[in-house]
């Protein structure tokens, strides 16, 4: 089951979506304290975030959702900054963005490699990217009526994986939303304390991972060959020798 766009957008309304945009706020601008002067791209289902950065004066900011969602314009009240599209061709030109943020697009994607491939090709070479992924060894990711409880969860090893294979470096991450998924106000307005206790004492029980990378300047295609045992000098041609000497 896959959680339309009008119940991610409810779900972000009411309190458990509140109490985790207030949480993911402070760890995106601690991470990214200044946007201003840079290409900022929002992938997937970014709206309860991307407004964080709006304050910096970017030099653009926008937003991308897959087609399979009905979205409505964003923001609310300027000119529309949100497109629809397919995973596999990004409508962006190549290594223009500074800054990307993936949310809630990963995890449910069809392509997650091709998606990884063109989040590669339009991030520029001095470039970070954060993506925010459900945690398999976390609660949420079994809350199906979440949007953290939708398609693949990923362990920090699976998408570590994933995401050298698609040519990234991974600079730093962190497992967060410690508090249960229910609905309980105590325990919501408590959220701020379990999260220091949960990453003190059950760190690998995050409901959330986040992963910031930076981009390999080299082909991850080349990478992968070599890692599967092909020899790359079976693959591109010998160099002609010639008898010519420098005189």
């Amino acid at each position: 089951m896959k959680l339309s766009f009008l119940e991610i957008e409810d779900f972000y309304s009411h309190s458990r979506g509140r109490m985790v945009r207030r949480l993911m706020r402070v760890l995106l601008k601690d991470w990214w304290s200044d946007m201003s002067g840079l290409h900022v791209l929002g992938v997937g289902y970014t709206h309860p975030f991307m407004g964080f950065f709006k304050g910096d004066e970017p030099l653009s900011i926008s937003m991308l959702m897959n087609k399979r969602y009905h979205p409505k314009g964003w923001p609310d009240n300027d000119h529309n900054a949100l497109a629809v599209c397919d995973d596999m061709h990004l409508p962006v030109e190549t290594q223009r963005m500074d800054r990307i943020l993936v949310a809630h697009s990963l995890e449910t994607s069809e392509t997650p490699d091709e998606l990884l491939k063109e989040l590669w090709r339009i991030l520029d070479g001095n470039g970070r990217m954060i993506i925010m992924v459900p945690n398999r060894s976390g609660m949420w990711s079994r809350a199906e009526n979440t949007p953290f409880g939708q398609g693949h969860p990923y362990s920090l090893t699976q998408l570590r994986q994933a995401l050298t294979d698609a040519g990234f470096t991974v600079e730093r991450y962190i497992r967060t939303l410690y508090v249960p998924s229910g609905r309980s106000r105590i325990l919501i307005s408590l959220a701020p304390l379990i999260e220091k206790i949960g990453r003190k004492f059950f760190p690998a029980f995050g409901g959330l991972l986040m992963v910031e990378v930076s981009k390999q300047l080299f082909s991850p295609i080349a990478a992968k060959s070599e890692r599967s045992g092909l020899n790359p000098k079976s693959i591109l041609p010998s160099a002609v020798k010639t008898n010519s000497r420098t005189q």
